[in-house]
């Protein structure tokens, strides 16, 4: 009998650990219900999400840097 590969959950599409994740706890910040949240994360291509977490941790570098004084005269 084969077994189903499970699906990939929310969090590893975000790139984060599921701790991270209900820490975080994204679907509040955004306004809605955890289940409307993580269907629109599970609609949202891949790559979308790739590029999100990748400008997020470039501007927490950036902060983290020169300051959020600074970080923020770049935007």
């Amino acid at each position: 009998m084969k077994t189903r590969p499970s699906p990939i959950k929310p969090w590893q599409r975000m790139g984060i650990t599921r701790s991270q994740y209900f820490a975080a706890r994204p679907w509040k910040k955004a306004g809605m219900s955890r289940a409307k949240y993580e269907q629109i994360i599970m609609a949202v291509p891949q790559e979308i999400l790739t590029e999100i977490r990748i400008t997020a941790e470039a501007d927490s570098l950036v902060e983290r840097i020169f300051g959020k004084d600074l970080a923020e005269d770049l935007d």
